[in-house]
């Protein structure tokens, strides 16, 4: 006797494997609202994609999917709560404090989450980029090169 699909093969069968292994490593062990209209801006499209968004609404727009749990879930649910913490207006230090996590961790979890889309990017340009001009030794030059001339020229 075939047993039926579970709901999260179902998805799979909408959204794809990626999308759906995604949705499980985010969201493991918990109940997901999908909504009944796609949105770029909404958690689920920067997790999964618009694609797989758009799909997912279709097929289940209006309804709360269980999603399965993982034996890595405690490492997303440490990514989720770094995420939170960030949003909440958190700096690396005190997430660090926050999660018992180090800062360089607590970094490149920032960097991993922005370029997901869960985390607003904080800076988009590094001011170290900023090349010195070379105009000769000597600590005024250096100085005047960092932070620009104040006299008249």
């Amino acid at each position: 006797m075939a047993q039926p699909n579970s709901t999260i093969e179902d998805v799979c069968a909408v959204i794809g494997f990626t999308a759906t292994t995604r949705l499980i490593d985010w969201f493991g062990g918990n109940n997901i609202y999908v909504p009944s209209e796609p949105s770029d801006d909404h958690t689920l499209a920067c997790l999964i994609g618009m694609p797989a968004m758009r799909a997912l609404c279709l097929e289940f727009g209006d309804l709360t999917v269980w999603i399965p749990a993982t034996v890595h879930t405690e490492h997303i649910a440490t990514k989720k709560q770094v995420a939170e913490l960030f949003r909440k207006g958190g700096g690396s230090r005190s997430v660090s404090d926050a999660t018992g996590l180090s800062q360089r961790h607590v970094q490149r979890l920032r960097r991993e989450l922005e370029e997901s889309g869960l985390v607003p990017q904080v800076l988009t340009k590094n001011v170290r980029e900023t090349p010195l001009k070379k105009t000769g030794g000597g600590m005024k030059n250096r100085v005047e090169n960092a932070v620009g001339k104040t006299g008249a020229e």
